[in-house]
């Protein structure tokens, strides 16, 4: 009776210790418990530390787990832009959040009709476009950029943090003037193309 009763203690003992396998992708191991999974993050703890610290891993960085219960959950890389997570910038820096901001404009914030909408202006008026196409640009940038949260990798900044939103929203500036710039340097040379043309047929 003891016998079994060793027994059964030690198969409780052996329970109790049996964890999980984290491997990455560089072949690197981790023996502990995963205690949750994000969408971006596998969250779990070391086998020989203490349960309350929590250490976290991309899951882009992880090949496959392998459970104590023996379910195995294999993890696809995308090929993907990678930015930083929320949870990894601290709201409180607001320099941290405004250069965050004009980071993610520049990645993710893309606008053609400003480019179209000068080259347009500038191309349909023979030999007025220069001006008609000049001040249909210096409206369209005068017009504050239309910022869509549904742009960035992370549309909840844009509800948490001011500084966020003006560094993004200063970027997206940049990027419709650079555009503004590009549509009226296509026109006018366009311009002078259809110039050229008429000039030549009418002599």
């Amino acid at each position: 009776m003891r016998t079994v009763f060793c027994f059964i203690i030690s198969l409780v003992m052996l329970s109790a210790q049996a964890q999980d396998l984290i491997v990455l992708q560089n072949d690197q191991e981790y023996v502990a418990r995963v205690t949750s999974i994000t969408p971006r993050h596998i969250h779990y703890h070391l086998y020989d530390q203490s349960p309350e610290e929590i250490k976290k891993i991309r899951k882009n960085k992880v090949e496959a787990i392998f459970f104590e219960d023996g379910v195995q959950q294999y993890f696809v890389v995308q090929p993907t832009i990678e930015a930083p997570d929320l949870e990894d910038i601290d709201p409180r820096n607001t320099q941290a959040m405004f250069e965050k901001g004009m980071e993610d404009a520049e990645q993710y914030y893309h606008r053609t009709g400003p480019l179209w909408g000068t080259f347009g202006a500038t191309v349909f008026y023979p030999f007025v476009g220069i001006f008609t196409g000049a001040a249909t640009g210096a409206v369209i940038v005068a017009v504050p950029p239309n910022l869509d949260p549904a742009d960035s990798p992370q549309p909840e900044l844009f509800a948490q943090s001011p500084e966020y939103i003006a560094g993004y929203r200063k970027q997206a500036q940049r990027k419709k003037t650079k555009q503004v710039l590009k549509g009226f340097g296509l026109g006018v040379l366009a311009q002078g193309f259809i110039i050229a043309i008429i000039v030549a047929l009418t002599n």
